[in-house]
């Protein structure tokens, strides 16, 4: 950083947000590690149940999952409800993106297809591949079930393109997204107290559950100069609602690019 020492505010688990964290103090920020949400088990239980038995009974030809928490709760209550997996012989397992696939494999489970992105193409088209002809038209008759959280990405939307493809998709919602309003930590108290330089945003859902804990606009008005920053242009509809408009707009997926722009900004 070249300014004075910045407080950097981020708004994401603390596991998650480690190697962003890192590079900025390694940069010379101050990272202030400020969770706004937290993952609860699914709001339904009894439809929850009564779909994680249908795959048990083989009901579906694949059973995608849109990210790592999904698989985790999945496959937590699956082995409640029959103890191993055995009942999903023959059933593919689909991920949206590499650190879902990883998900799969860290419980020895092998996905059929990891795509490279939660982009809707993207997922019907490593889908396909796996097909003898290689077309989105083999999924013609497959029953699907995709497994996501409350609030699907904003450039999802597989079960409407599978049906469109003549596949049948059941949705599963696989957890529920909720704000987090544990004790505040050190870091949320020090941010409340002396503000911030900047808030960084990996996802809408974290800017909604920020804006429901600390209220975006009232924390603005006590200290006005605090810039945002988010990782990936889509994020920039939901920031504008909750009343920022993002200084920097960085590279999905991209910690270093986030860090380099923030570097650049202040020059």
């Amino acid at each position: 950083m070249t300014k004075e020492k910045q407080r950097i505010v981020v708004a994401q688990r603390a596991d998650l947000a480690a190697p962003l964290v890192a590079l900025l103090e390694k940069r010379g920020a101050h990272a202030l590690q400020v969770p706004v949400c937290k993952w609860a088990p699914p709001p339904n239980p009894a439809r929850f149940d009564k779909i994680v038995a249908k795959a048990n009974a083989r009901s579906y030809d694949w059973i995608l999952f849109s990210n790592p928490h999904t698989v985790h709760f999945f496959f937590e209550r699956y082995r409640e409800l029959f103890g191993d997996v055995r009942g999903l012989a023959g059933t593919r397992l689909g991920a949206y993106g590499p650190m879902t696939g990883q998900a799969l494999r860290s419980l020895r489970l092998n996905p059929a297809m990891v795509a490279a992105d939660h982009k809707t193409r993207l997922i019907l088209g490593a889908i396909a591949a796996v097909s003898k002809t290689g077309s989105v038209k083999a999924v013609k008759g497959r029953r699907f079930l995709v497994v996501r959280g409350n609030a699907r990405h904003a450039t999802e939307d597989v079960p409407r393109a599978l049906k469109k493809a003549g596949a049948r998709a059941d949705v599963l919602q696989g957890y529920a997204v909720v704000t987090d309003t544990r004790d505040l930590t050190s870091d949320a108290a020090d941010m409340l107290n002396n503000g911030a330089d900047w808030l960084v945003f990996a996802s809408a859902m974290a800017i909604k559950h920020f804006d429901r804990r600390f209220g975006m606009k009232k924390l603005l008005s006590r200290f006005p100069g605090i810039r945002a920053a988010v990782t990936n242009k889509t994020l920039v509809p939901a920031l504008k609602k909750a009343g920022m408009t993002p200084s920097v707009i960085a590279r999905p997926n991209d910690p270093r690019d986030l860090v380099e722009k923030i570097c650049g900004y202040l020059k």
